[in-house]
Parts: C-alpha cells; sequence; structure tokens
C-alpha cells in the first residue's frame, strides 16, 4: 500500500523498495512533487541508521552529504537532491536512475552462463574513472582541495540506466576534508569489505604485540583506482574475492585489531576476506586475467599494485590508459550481432558513457 508524508517544501509519495541500503533498511522508490506545483519525479529516499544518543552524528552526516552533493555535480555521478523526514525517520534524497546496479547485470550474466563483452565493461570502468577524478579534484568554495574518496567503489554502487548512462553512487562513505565533516568513529572500517585496498585494511590489521594504534592515515585516492581495478577484474573475468579458493588447502585467516566493525558485513568472515585481499598479488592477477588482450592485462595489473606508489597515480591516468579498449574492439562487437556472439552488453559499449 502507498503511503504519502511531506517535508521540506515537497510531497513524497512512497511507492517501494528497490534495494537495501548498508544497515539492510530498505532504499524506498517514491514519487515527489514540489507543493502546488504539478511536475512529479521519480527520487530514492535512501534511510539514515537512527541509534539511540546518536541524534547528533545523524545530522553531522547528513550535513557532510548534502554538502559534497553539491560540489559532486558530473554526469557519471549520481546526484543528491535533499533530505527528508518521515516522523522521526531521516532520508537523503537521491537521483533515481532507472535501470539496475552493476551487481545485478554480473549476478544476472552468472545465471545465464553469459559474460560482459569487453567493450561494455572498459567502457563502464572509463564513466567510473571519470566520476572518481571529478571526486578527486574537488575543490570547495574557497578554493581548498577537499580530498574527496568515495571508499565504497563496487559493483552495487555503480548504476546502469535503461539509457545507457553509467554513474557512480553512494558517496554516503565517502572521507572528505570538508570542514565539519563527520569523523568515522575507531575501529569503523567503512566500504564495502570485499573491494578495499590492501594499504586501507592493513590499517585493521593486528600487529604482534602492539595494541590499535592511535591515528591513521587519512584515505587516499588511489585507494579507490584499486577498488575500480577489482571491479573491472571481476566484470571481465567474473573473479571475486568472496568467491571461494580453487585450493583445497585451509584457509588463512588474518588477525583484525579488537573492536575492529565493518560497515557493510561480508559473506564470509572478515579476516579470511582480509587475508585473500591482501594475499592476492601479481602472480593472482596475471593467472586471472590470462585470457584477456595484453594491453588490458596491463591496466588491471597497474591498478591492483599493492603498493599504492607503483599503482595508477590518480582515476585520470587509468581513464586515459581505457579509450583505446571500445575503438579496437569495435570489428569484433559488430562481428558478434551478426551471429555466434556470446558476450551480453555489446550495443551498450557506445552508449554506457
Amino acid at each position: 500500500m502507498f503511503r504519502a508524508f511531506e517535508s521540506c517544501g515537497f510531497e513524497y509519495k512512497v511507492l517501494r523498495p528497490i534495494k537495501y541500503g548498508r544497515e539492510g533498511d530498505p532504499v524506498l522508490l517514491a514519487a515527489r512533487r514540489e507543493y502546488f506545483g504539478t511536475d512529479t519525479i521519480a527520487v530514492e529516499l535512501r534511510p539514515l541508521h537512527v541509534e539511540q544518543d546518536t541524534e547528533t552524528k545523524v545530522r553531522a552526516r547528513l550535513s557532510e552529504e548534502l554538502q559534497l552533493g553539491r560540489f559532486l555535480r558530473h554526469r557519471n555521478i549520481g546526484e543528491v537532491l535533499g533530505y527528508a523526514v518521515e516522523g522521526n525517520q531521516p532520508y537523503v534524497v537521491l537521483e533515481h536512475v532507472a535501470g539496475c546496479s552493476l551487481e545485478t547485470l554480473l549476478d544476472a550474466v552468472v545465471l545465464v552462463k553469459r559474460k560482459l563483452s569487453v567493450g561494455f565493461a572498459a567502457t563502464v570502468a572509463l564513466s567510473v574513472a571519470a566520476a572518481l577524478d571529478h571526486a578527486h579534484r574537488c575543490v570547495d568554495e574557497k578554493g581548498r582541495p577537499l580530498h574527496i574518496v568515495h571508499r565504497a567503489v563496487s559493483p552495487a554502487n555503480i548504476q546502469l540506466s535503461q539509457r545507457g548512462q553509467v554513474k557512480l553512487v553512494n558517496f554516503g562513505s565517502a572521507y572528505s576534508e570538508l570542514i565539519g565533516r563527520y569523523r568515522t568513529p575507531t575501529g569503523l572500517l567503512r566500504g564495502d569489505a570485499a573491494y578495499l585496498a590492501p594499504e586501507v585494511l592493513r590499517e585493521f590489521q593486528a600487529p604482534k604485540n602492539r595494541r590499535r594504534a592511535p591515528t591513521r592515515t587519512p584515505p587516499d585516492k588511489k585507494a579507490d583506482v584499486f577498488s575500480l581495478g577489482l571491479v573491472l577484474l571481476g566484470a571481465l573475468t567474473g573473479w571475486h574475492p568472496l568467491d571461494p579458493p580453487d585450493s583445497l588447502e585451509p584457509e588463512r585467516s588474518t588477525f583484525l585489531l579488537p573492536g575492529t566493525q565493518v560497515e557493510t558485513e561480508p559473506a564470509i568472515p572478515l579476516g579470511i576476506l582480509t587475508a585473500r585481499l591482501l594475499n592476492f598479488g601479481e602472480e593472482d592477477v596475471e593467472r586471472t586475467t590470462k585470457k584477456l588482450d595484453v594491453r588490458l592485462r596491463r591496466i588491471i595489473a597497474k591498478a591492483l599494485q599493492v603498493d599504492p606508489s607503483e599503482r595508477y597515480q590518480s582515476a585520470l591516468t587509468m581513464a586515459d590508459d581505457l579509450p583505446w579498449i571500445p575503438e579496437r574492439l569495435l570489428a569484433q562487437v559488430q562481428s558478434r550481432r551478426s551471429g555466434g556472439r556470446n558476450d551480453v552488453a555489446d550495443s551498450s559499449c557506445e552508449e554506457a558513457q
């Protein structure tokens, strides 16, 4: 049954849940109309998780996300439209991108035993790299760098529209140096643990004979580059950090600092997932990409360098290496359309930008 409420000069008619947020609360599809207006648009209402005695924190998180949204205006970034309150429940109001997430598409591809075309996957990566480059270069009204790091680049946060647009969404976990920002609680691992860079995970690794360090290194934009490399690797090969290993040997687990909490609970124990990512080195990249074009293998290998200094130093430099792919593969795409193809989404590689 539909329900309606009014907030901040708008009337909302809640239609249905469309997905679930980090805390398991449903993200709602709603129709929004200005008071006494006639134009109605579809929006998404993402709830902010309200716990006891955390009203100040909720307001701080909401304020930071709304302020960041003012600077994150880019064709490949989902827009933050404002906020709404229904009873005691605050929502972030987001642009609705009619379509599906890359995660949903990858799940569907597995079910039908097919694969994404290289051109499509690479063009999605190119669009996300463009979004990240914009976010990483954002400055405030006085020209001060905001040092925004998304921290949650994953297939679940890459939205594909029915018209072929690619949008990076959910900057709710982002790090920034916005004045008055909400500081991440000590011990909380932000983002999707399955796509985090090794240097981020190492800060939660328990060293011998030492307790939690009092301070942590601020996240760096190269961590987002690593996450994008994992997304591209998974889209092209089907490999995923949560997949069972090929070996039957018992898996190692990494001991994490006491009190470590994860924002999004992974499907396997965090210690095992951390061990997999920390030990996923150059030989593993070479093994999983051996059937790909050699230049594409080099792009993925560079994005997934364990040492951040040897990685792409920005999303822009990674994007500079990607445009050749759709052009080079255009002839192959055309040949697949004529029959005998086993790839999906070929026709989207020209549109998904």
